[in-house]
């Protein structure tokens, strides 16, 4: 912290207030102030609101401080007011174990640059986690082939970080694999810039305007500017897209016009959110109990319900049946499986109205060696019945019998098929 000229400026001022203004009786000197400063500004944690969404103060917790920071953690700590709980996001994490139990100090869905910077910023070190040290993880700052997307439309992503980014480590070129052509300096600078860009873009568009439309505006000018240069893994571009979701809630629209761009836009990051959030993290479980609630209004029941199931089951094993989060979740996917169910059985009801439609149904929905042998079964009974009423005629059998040696035959008929 002694190096960081902003850092110390910050402790100076806070300290010269200490001066002017406290208890001399219990002023410690400027070493020991620093010292403390310095502990409490490295191992001091985010208390967050009710809902895990809002940052409304920050607490020092010396049992936290013994746990190091992951990029990809298997732990995370939620607070209730003052009190701060770690809590496993899978079964075979030890919290008692400190040396395989880790938390993120930072947002996750920043690339491994900005990861490194905000960690040296504010903690002194670099980052060599599991996830900082995966290859995979350089697809967040992936781009486009120029040539694939211009030729055939076909979006192929290049990685531009990582030793296996290049083609020749010497020359450090960058082919695309799949129409072998060298990526030129002047397009991965534009590619580079437009990250860039698009970070400072939203980081500074509130201080541009405050009009939910004016933002969408810019953020979708920054969109088509670079959807042909930057794949949706790339970190910088769904975060843009993630910045707009908030904004489609405060436009002026039909609801389903909003519903369905919302839910156009949470599909987007949906992989991307995947890959960040591993395990049973709530962020996930955010996305998917936004998606659900989407698809519920829009009356996709069976979507509503498969992203409210997932949801669920995240909220239900992190916090308990009893959180208020899990018993949301589990009331918007109760109404969804109920709906779903209601759907089903209205369905069945008509198709047994409708025999002619339950069978092309049936139909459709079989493979081909099944409809074959429906077919064959069908055939073998019509020859029985055949027999049987050539035999029924000339014994002056009723139509009641024929009826009843057709049900007769079912073992056989199943058989068959």
């Amino acid at each position: 912290m002694k190096k960081d000229e902003n850092a110390m400026n910050v402790f100076k001022k806070i300290y010269d207030r200490v001066k002017q203004y406290g208890d001399k009786t219990h002023l410690v000197d400027e070493d020991t102030a620093f010292q403390l400063h310095s502990r409490n500004f490295i191992n001091r944690h985010s208390i967050s609101n009710v809902d895990y969404l809002r940052e409304i103060g920050k607490g020092l917790y010396l049992d936290l401080c013994r746990y190091d920071h992951s990029c990809r953690p298997n732990a995370i700590y939620s607070c209730n007011g003052t009190v701060a709980k770690l809590r496993a996001l899978h079964d075979n994490v030890d919290l008692e174990n400190v040396e395989t139990t880790h938390y993120t100090y930072i947002e996750l869905p920043p690339c491994k640059i900005q990861r490194r910077h905000m960690l040296k910023e504010t903690w002194y070190f670099e980052c060599h986690c599991e996830r900082c040290d995966d290859p995979e993880d350089n697809w967040l700052t992936a781009v486009i082939c120029p040539v694939c997307i211009a030729k055939t439309e076909f979006r192929k992503t290049i990685k531009l970080h990582g030793q296996e980014a290049y083609f020749n480590s010497e020359t450090l070129e960058i082919v695309c694999d799949r129409c072998h052509t060298t990526l030129d300096r002047e397009y991965i600078f534009m590619a580079l810039d437009g990250m860039r860009t698009i970070r400072r873009t939203i980081e500074g568009a509130e201080d541009v305007s405050q009009d939910p439309v004016e933002l969408l505006k810019i953020f979708q000018g920054a969109l088509l500017s670079y959807e042909r240069i930057l794949p949706m893994s790339n970190a910088y571009f769904c975060q843009l897209i993630a910045a707009m979701i908030p904004l489609i809630a405060r436009v002026q629209m039909t609801k389903r016009e909003r519903l369905v761009a919302s839910l156009d836009l949470h599909f987007k990051c949906e992989p991307f959110v995947r890959y960040v959030y591993r395990y049973a993290h709530p962020s996930k479980a955010m996305h998917f109990l936004q998606m659900g609630q989407l698809h519920l209004e829009l009356h996709n029941d069976k979507d509503a319900a498969r992203y409210l199931i997932e949801a669920h089951r995240i909220m239900d094993y992190l916090f308990g049946s009893d959180h208020f989060l899990s018993k949301q979740t589990k009331g918007f996917m109760d109404h969804a499986l109920s709906s779903l169910m209601q759907f089903q059985r209205s369905f069945v009801n008509v198709l047994e109205k409708a025999p002619e439609a339950k069978k092309a149904l049936e139909e459709k929905l079989m493979t081909k060696d099944e409809k074959k042998a429906l077919k064959d079964a069908e055939k073998n009974k019509k020859k029985r019945n055949n027999k049987k009423n050539k035999k029924n005629a000339s014994n002056g059998a009723s139509t009641k019998q024929s009826v009843d040696d057709d049900l007769g035959d079912l073992p056989e008929l199943i058989a068959d098929m």
